[in-house]
């Protein structure tokens, strides 16, 4: 039986570089997606929904962003509302919290949610929870300097964060390091060359 206060809070990762990973990777568009009713929901998953609901209240920021989760994901019997999702990461991050901002991050990074797409504030998040040790933060970051996505692009700090989040274990930080050393190996060791420009005539 699943404990959604017991159940650790997962992160979401940027859909494009972590092949559909993100909670928000399922709808498209802007503001709350909401799915069909779902089934009757038994009743000691309504009660573990309540007690989760009454912690987030509290201002735990792990219920928080397993609430926002539910949420996104539309479990337990909850409509899947992204922009209630986005609400509870955001009360969650402003407390510091790393998955949080992560997923929060996300948001920022897809424009859904409620807010308006921001690669650099998506940036900032990211950084925050990958500089206090958070793997999926660090790939995440990994990943956006290796595209230039909300910061410049950077091949050796993409490198670097990719590195840290493999040496903590995160499957996907293996994948894009083993992806990033392909590509430079390719162009001879360095960082993957440029197009090249149009001969002139």
């Amino acid at each position: 039986m699943k404990n959604f206060l017991l159940n650790a809070p997962r992160v979401a990762l940027l859909a494009v570089a972590l092949a559909g990973c993100s909670t928000f990777s399922s709808s498209g568009g802007s503001g709350s997606s909401t799915s069909a009713p779902a089934a009757e929901v038994k009743p000691e998953i309504a009660e573990q929904l309540k007690a989760l609901r009454a912690e987030a209240d509290k201002g735990n920021p792990a219920a928080q962003t397993r609430l926002g989760l539910v949420y996104a994901r539309g479990e337990a019997g909850v409509p899947a509302d992204l922009t209630q999702a986005t609400q509870w990461f955001r009360k969650a991050s402003d407390q510091g919290f790393p998955p949080a901002q992560t997923n929060l991050a996300v948001a920022y990074l897809t424009g859904q949610g409620g807010v308006t797409q921001d690669p650099a504030e998506a940036a900032r998040l990211t950084r925050a929870a990958a500089d206090k040790g958070w793997p999926p933060a660090m790939t995440q970051l990994g990943f956006m300097y290796g595209k230039g996505v909300g910061v410049r692009q950077d091949w050796k700090e993409a490198e670097r964060w990719l590195k840290l989040a493999a040496d903590k274990n995160d499957d996907n930080a293996k994948r894009l390091l083993a992806e990033l050393k392909q590509m430079r190996a390719q162009q001879g060791g360095g960082a993957p060359a440029p197009a090249a420009p149009p001969k002139k005539k």
